[in-house]
């Protein structure tokens, strides 16, 4: 605080000396620096003349202030310094200790400066005082700008009268009098914005302004560990993607913000144009909404986006691109390059980040990932903002990709230890994120599983481990894990190498399962660690099992499993086993088809991908839940029953006899009536995906297949009675595919039946919206299965 004083020209001391007594009222930034200080004998909160007064909170901290002021409490009630001042120049540039006046000591950085609110015999200033030289440039710049725009005779908003003290001492009039901000874009702001662009809009070739080569220059030089290496990628990429050769320019104001402007008297009033200069059209559009919306409202990029659009589509726009080719999505692109590149520069010089500056990155990490959606697929770009939203956090991957991080397999997923502190503000960030549709959230005492619904139809599913259990047993410390992770060369933190092997050899053995091929060099680490378990598994991964009573007995001598630690962990494992069989829940895929229509190869690849990429165990069941056997067991035992029914042909039976139909149909019918809870409970109700390969479509429309018949309309009745599939499918193709396939089948009952599935799947699907039947062309298997995958991950999404 007593250096402050310096750049007035006095000395401060903190103890009574030949100088002049000055009490003082400090209010301090969150770090415990002075923020703002005025007089103690001021007779109003001059300080607020640096505040943005917007929301509820802001506008209630003003009014106490203010009524704090008028009851002459400010010594009471906020945190008071003595200091003695000495004048240690003959000439101080301002001379204002006797009057009114509030400093703010600006925002640390490259650019920072001090701002003194002077106010005595009527007359009111702000004065700028630079602290570092690049905050004297800015000051020359503010001053040549304003020339400019006085001989451009501006009719639309007012500009303050400046003058310039010195080489680092700005002063400026106070337009505040009178005025009123607003946090709106009104025909205010967008009649001095359009002011600015008749009067000073050129046209050029984009290559010619350097804007694009300068940002990448400034790209490749970052080198600071702080700042997001996703969003840095994703820039370098969007400097490449920007292929316009024209462009239209003009004034721009730099920081078109609410707090740097009042409405007064009709007219937008315009204050510190420090950072003005020629920029690509819409730069303060798109700065204004932008920058009020994170700092002010707190808003999402969606929200963001779709106010953006709304400006964007208006008369006044258009007028300003005129007949370019450009869109105002480029200048869009060109607006989030320049000026996210410009703050990470500023921001690899601060030392301290203040809170906003992580809102801001976050915000212009997701329009940038907007922007490039066309270019680089959701998934890729989600996974750099995962691990950018990560940067500042403590996490350590597990067995993570060596690869560069965009480059993870569609089907793998990402698995962290990481903080449990942080799981609500990840949660968050990825709900508000443009390229997420869905998030869904399994909690467990000790990890939650994330499962991200891409808007493309993707999914990124994380594990997220703030505790290492398997069941009862704690087996490895995550401070420790955290502690020790490092990162690799695409700046990931992941587990070091000792604790990797540790992970990877208990959770194979506690679970009794042979450690992967792939996995076992890795174990040769722990070698030498002189650590007894490490010892144990080094020994027993040479066999590639470890045996888990050999680890638990180890294990559950450790402070983390012991007495009420035991009591505890168990407790926790029993409440994770009821909450998983509560929340958890499945689906039910049916898939039919006439032979040849490509549903076992379809069926197996669904299989695959929804194990690997949903994460959800699959079960395959054929034709009908089976808790009955088939008929002809009964007559000729299971064995030669379920052989016979492998080697014989579909719709050979030869039964016509009513009767016998509707006792086979009424067997069958039980299985599935009461087969479907047997299904529900042990499956579905714990997260399984149960895939029929054939279901009860089939009575209705082929009972022929099952040496049944009978009418359609009685088969068809008892499907009303039945737990309805979630997803279902009819697989078809034309008559001479089906006949390349499988000859098993003549092309009149090829046609027919498919016809009638066709028929039967558009009517229940008009019946239930949240059962959806879909008829599906097989010819070219992998859209198919592309086609499958969406509508499951859909449904999952739902």
């Amino acid at each position: 605080m007593l250096t402050v004083f310096k750049k007035f020209g006095y000395s401060a001391e903190s103890s009574a000396s030949a100088g002049e007594k000055l009490e003082l009222i400090i209010i301090n930034n969150p770090d415990g620096s002075p923020r703002w200080v005025c007089p103690t004998k001021a007779k109003k909160p001059y300080f607020l003349k640096f505040y943005n007064i917007s929301g509820l909170k802001s506008t209630l901290f003003a009014i106490a202030c203010k009524v704090i002021f008028f009851v002459g409490l400010q010594r009471m009630l906020f945190k008071t310094s003595t200091i003695y001042l000495k004048r240690i120049a003959k000439d101080t540039p301002i001379d204002f200790i006797q009057d009114n006046w509030a400093i703010f000591t600006g925002t640390p950085g490259p650019n920072n400066k001090m701002l003194l609110y002077h106010t005595a015999n009527s007359h009111s200033y702000f004065f700028k005082i630079a602290n570092t030289p690049k905050a004297a440039q800015l000051i020359t710049n503010e001053c040549d700008s304003l020339k400019k725009l006085i001989g451009l005779h501006m009719s639309e908003f007012t500009i303050p009268r400046t003058r310039q003290v010195s080489g680092h001492v700005l002063q400026q009039e106070d337009l505040s009098a009178g005025g009123l901000r607003s946090n709106t874009l009104t025909e205010y702001h967008l009649n001095a914005l359009n002011e600015l662009c008749s009067k000073t809009a050129y046209d050029v070739a984009l290559e010619q302004t350097g804007l694009l080569s300068h940002s990448m220059d400034t790209l490749n030089n970052l080198s600071d560990d702080r700042l997001p290496k996703g969003l840095i990628k994703k820039l370098k990429t969007l400097a490449g993607l920007i292929r316009i050769k024209n462009i239209r320019q003009c004034l721009s104001h730099g920081d078109f913000t609410p707090w740097n402007m009042y409405i007064n008297k009709g007219m937008l009033s315009i204050y510190d144009w420090e950072l003005a200069g020629d920029m690509p059209l819409g730069f303060d559009t798109f700065h204004f909404i932008i920058q009020k919306e994170i700092l002010i409202n707190r808003k999402p990029w969606t929200k963001i986006k779709q106010e953006i659009t709304q400006v964007a589509a208006t008369q006044a726009f258009s007028h300003w691109i005129g007949e370019q080719k450009a869109t105002w999505t480029e200048y869009l692109k060109l607006y989030l390059l320049i000026n996210t590149t410009k703050y990470l520069e500023i921001y690899s010089t601060q030392e301290i980040w203040h809170t906003q500056v992580e809102w801001l990155l976050n915000t212009w990490n997701d329009a940038i990932s907007d922007v490039l959606q066309p270019e680089l697929t959701n998934r890729k770009l989600l996974i750099l903002d995962t691990f950018d939203h990560m940067a500042n956090k403590r996490y350590a991957t597990i067995k993570f990709t060596k690869n560069e991080p965009e480059k993870l397999s569609e089907n793998a997923d990402i698995d962290m230890c990481f903080e449990k502190n942080n799981l609500d503000d990840t949660i968050s960030f990825y709900k508000n994120h443009s390229l997420v549709s869905r998030v869904s959230v399994i909690k467990k005492s000790f990890m939650a599983t994330v499962n991200i619904f891409i808007k493309d139809g993707s999914v990124l599913c994380l594990d997220l481990i703030w505790k290492f259990k398997r069941k009862g047993t704690v087996f490895m410390q995550a401070s420790e894990v955290l502690e020790r992770a490092v990162k690799n060369d695409f700046g990931i933190k992941c587990m070091h190498e000792h604790d990797e092997a540790r992970f990877i050899g208990l959770f194979y053995g506690l679970n009794n399962k042979l450690i992967p091929a792939r996995y076992r060099p890795r174990m040769t680490s722990l070698r030498h660690t002189g650590n007894l378990i490490d010892i144990v598994l080094y020994k027993s991964s040479i066999q590639g099992k470890v045996r888990p009573d050999r680890l638990l007995g180890i294990l559950s001598g450790q402070k983390a499993n012991d007495g009420f630690a035991w009591i505890l962990n168990h407790i926790e494992y029993l409440l994770d086993a009821v909450k998983e069989v509560i929340l958890s829940k499945g689906m039910t895929i049916t898939f039919s088809g006439v032979d040849g229509a490509g549903k076992s190869t379809v069926i197996e690849q669904t299989r695959q991908i929804i194990e690997k990429r949903l994460r959800k165990r699959v079960v395959v069941l054929r034709h009908r839940p089976s808790v009955l056997p088939i008929l002809s067991v009964w007559t000729k035992g299971k064995a030669k029953a379920e052989q016979d029914a492998v080697n014989s042909l579909p719709r050979q039976g030869n039964n016509k006899n009513a009767l016998s139909s509707a006792i086979r149909f009424a067997y069958y019918y039980t299985d599935y009536l009461f087969g479907q809870f047997y299904v529900y409970f042990k499956y579905i109700r714990r997260g399984f995906v149960v895939i029929y390969d054939r279901y009860y479509f089939d009575f209705i429309n082929d009972g022929k297949r099952s040496n049944i018949e009978l009418p359609q309309h009685i088969t068809r009745f008892g499907y009303n009675f039945l737990m309805k599939p979630d997803l279902n499918f009819f697989l078809y193709a034309t008559p001479d595919i089906i006949l390349e396939r499988k000859q098993e089948l003549d092309e009149d009952a090829i046609i027919d039946l498919t016809s009638r599935y066709k028929t039967l799947f558009e009517h229940l699907d008009k019946q239930g919206y949240r059962r959806r039947y879909y008829a599906v062309e097989n010819i070219i298997l992998g859209r198919t299965i592309n086609y499958i995958i969406q509508k499951t991950i859909l449904r999952a999404a739902s």
